[in-house]
Parts: structure tokens; sequence; C-alpha cells
């Protein structure tokens, strides 16, 4: 679930670029598109990722996340 949400805000970004991509792209047509391309795919990638992570402790169970807290500082020794 938390990956979807992570996806729809990503997407709805997406939709929000368009008109400042298409500006770029138009004043810098081989750096801008270029640009655009692969920063859309990094986008694609690693930003749905990122929102998951963050809004997962709040999709979860309290309990669990407790428990995995409790293991992760186990794991480093604190």
């Amino acid at each position: 679930m938390a990956l979807g949400i992570g996806v729809a805000c990503i997407g709805a970004l997406e939709v929000l670029e368009l008109p400042l991509e298409g500006v770029l792209a138009a004043i810098l047509p081989l750096i801008g598109i270029t640009g655009d391309i692969a920063l859309d795919g990094v986008e694609a990638v690693v930003g749905p990722v990122i929102i998951a992570t963050i809004l997962l402790p709040y999709l979860v169970a309290p309990p669990l996340v407790r428990q995995i807290q409790a293991e992760g500082e186990r794991a480093r020794g604190l």
C-alpha cells in the first residue's frame, strides 16, 4: 500500500512538472531532453521507494514497528 501511495505521488509530481520540462527542453534541446529522461527515470524508481519508506511506519501496527526498531538497535549494539 505504501509503495502504491509513493507511485501515485510521483505520478502527480510528473504531471505537475510537464510545463517546466517542456520549457527546459525548448531552451536547451540536447541537455534538456537528455537530463529530463535521466531525471524522470531516477524519479520513477527512487521516488516511490523513498515515499514508501517514510509512510511505512504509519501504516504498520505500532507493536510491530517497536519490535523492528528494537531489533535494529540490538543489531547496532546500542
